[in-house]
């Protein structure tokens, strides 16, 4: 997950797609499906960065298509991979809101995603997968990997930990 983030950065799409792929063949789903969501998810990191372009110009209204684009693209992965569960809104609209800098918004629709893949009942999870995202990021822009990395593997420890409780794991594949 960190590699994704700072092979955006490097703007390495492909290899952004491969990552993905990988994250996706350990989450137990097959090469084929996971190389062609992979790649999606490298298309929806396009067209956020994109919805930045447009956003930086003033042109709002194309960024809010360019972000709807993305929120489908994501849609259709979901799909792809039979989710239960739909995250893409939140997840396009955290991307969105982190980018224009309004930070509480973003950690709402970061929660409210979180919440969204551990239901109700995984209200304090929900918060805990949210902070550990959200210190990923404050990692991530201080171009701190190790503890980007430490608290990626803090967020899937209690996400995989809490789907497993909720013997939920059809979510992931």
């Amino acid at each position: 997950q960190v590699s994704i983030y700072w092979l955006h950065d490097s703007c390495q799409f492909e290899q952004l797609a491969n990552m993905a792929s990988v994250i996706y063949q350990n989450l137990g789903f097959d090469r084929a499906l996971a190389d062609k969501v992979g790649r999606i998810i490298s298309e929806c990191y396009q067209v956020a960065d994109q919805a930045q372009d447009l956003y930086l110009k003033g042109d709002c209204e194309e960024e809010e298509a360019a972000y709807f684009l993305a929120a489908e693209k994501l849609k259709q992965a979901e799909r792809i991979l039979e989710y239960k569960k739909s995250v893409a809104v939140h997840q396009v609209r955290w991307w969105a809101h982190f980018r224009h800098r309004e930070n509480i918004r973003a950690i709402y629709h970061l929660f409210a995603q979180n919440l969204q893949e551990v239901s109700i009942k995984g209200l304090f999870e929900a918060g805990k997968l949210t902070y550990n995202l959200v210190r990923v990021g404050f990692a991530h822009n201080r171009r701190d990997r190790a503890d980007a990395i430490r608290y990626a593997s803090e967020y899937w420890n209690i996400l995989l930990r809490s789907l497993r409780k909720r013997n939920d794991l059809s979510y992931l594949g």
